[in-house]
């Protein structure tokens, strides 16, 4: 996608951001908005889409820690409490500013809570294009 846009061959596309830091301080890709609710901490000067005008857009990329639903509510403490707390480290902070990214801590139900708005959201936007799960 990126190599498209470099070379001429699209003229926008929605990549993920840490991928496109070093080419937009380069000057070689002009950053229009970005897609999370608050501007991205390493590029403040480029406004959110909701900024620009197109309500509720809110997209971000993101991965997480998942377990069987059957595993005890112990061990889910324990190793949600062991993930954030790695997460929290100065060394992880760092590591994933580098790459445009950032660590939300959360508990197992933020993180379920989070899952179930992203699953309706983007359901949603699946029945108003009229895509249908094959």
């Amino acid at each position: 996608m990126v190599t498209a846009i470099l070379g001429d061959q699209v003229q926008m596309a929605f990549p993920d951001v840490s991928i496109l830091i070093p080419l937009i301080r380069e000057g070689r890709l002009k950053a229009l908005a970005v897609t999370s609710a608050r501007r991205h901490p390493q590029l403040p000067e480029v406004p959110t889409m909701i900024e620009g005008g197109i309500a509720d857009y809110v997209m971000t990329f993101w991965s997480g820690v998942v377990a069987p639903a059957a595993m005890p509510v112990d061990i889910v403490n324990r190793l949600n409490g062991a993930i954030n707390n790695g997460l929290r480290s100065q060394a992880i902070q760092d590591s994933l500013a580098k790459v445009g990214s950032e660590a939300s801590p959360g508990s197992p139900k933020e993180f379920a809570d989070f899952i179930a708005a992203e699953t309706r959201k983007w359901s949603a936007v699946a029945r108003t294009a009229d895509i249908t799960p094959e």
